[in-house]
């Protein structure tokens, strides 16, 4: 194939070299691109807590929580579907199917454990959280203007 003057720099550089120069300037492109749009929304750029609004430690607990449980619960999804298709490839091998089955077995049993575990904490951290109520009528405003009286206000305070 002949090739115009032009393309004379192919038989100079190599293909190598011409594929490592090609990739380089293609990063200092986008390395230029991504530093010019950061510094172009540096004024606006506003990192946010990822967990939300915490204001106790049961609160960040229970998020903590469930991101694990929900991290735990795909791998314990993946390994059941691992079992699964190593059942549906084994074709005909005892062996794998075997190994398919238990695999199968055990990924269910982890799911039921894991369901299980995030309904035992859920119900923990619901009791952890709710405020108690003082239902004795300790605090709190009612209608009157010395306290005591019916709506609550605690005992009545005499002012002379």
């Amino acid at each position: 194939m002949i090739l115009p003057k032009f393309f004379l720099w192919y038989n100079y550089f190599g293909m190598k070299n011409i594929r490592n120069i090609i990739l380089g300037l293609s990063i200092f492109a986008f390395l230029f691109l991504l530093s010019s749009l950061v510094a172009s929304a540096a004024d606006v750029l506003i990192l946010e807590n990822p967990l939300g609004d915490v204001d106790s430690i049961p609160v960040l607990v229970n998020r903590l929580l469930k991101g694990l449980f929900g991290i735990i619960g795909v791998v314990a999804l993946l390994v059941f579907m691992y079992g699964g298709f190593t059942w549906m490839t084994a074709q005909g091998a005892e062996k794998k199917i075997k190994q398919g089955w238990d695999t199968m077995s055990w990924g269910a049993i982890g799911l039921a454990v894991i369901f299980g575990s995030y309904i035992i904490v859920q119900f923990l951290l619901t009791i952890f959280l709710t405020e108690t109520t003082d239902t004795t009528g300790g605090a709190g405003g009612g209608a009157g203007t010395t306290g005591g009286s019916p709506g609550g206000g605690g005992p009545a305070k005499l002012t002379p």
